[in-house]
């Protein structure tokens, strides 16, 4: 018998990290969004660490260089 390789279905990060740095980017507070994202290191938690410095939040300030970073990196993934 075959069996089918197992495929995790599409869906949003789980891992308590992401979950963390998306409360702390929605209530507007960019050291621990970047923290928590950086902890949990996911395509996601990359992408959003490129939103952050592209576009700033909290006391984070926008900061082009960083975005590209994240974005080249959460690209390669």
């Amino acid at each position: 018998t075959t069996s089918k390789p197992k495929t995790k279905p599409a869906s949003k990060p789980t891992d308590a990290h992401y979950q963390a740095g998306m409360k702390a980017f929605e209530a507007g507070d960019g050291l621990e969004a970047v923290k928590q994202f950086k902890a949990s290191g996911t395509k996601e938690s990359v992408l959003m660490l490129g939103k952050i410095y592209e576009n700033g939040c909290g006391t984070v300030e926008a900061n082009a260089m960083m975005a590209h970073k994240y974005y080249k990196q959460a690209e390669n993934m």
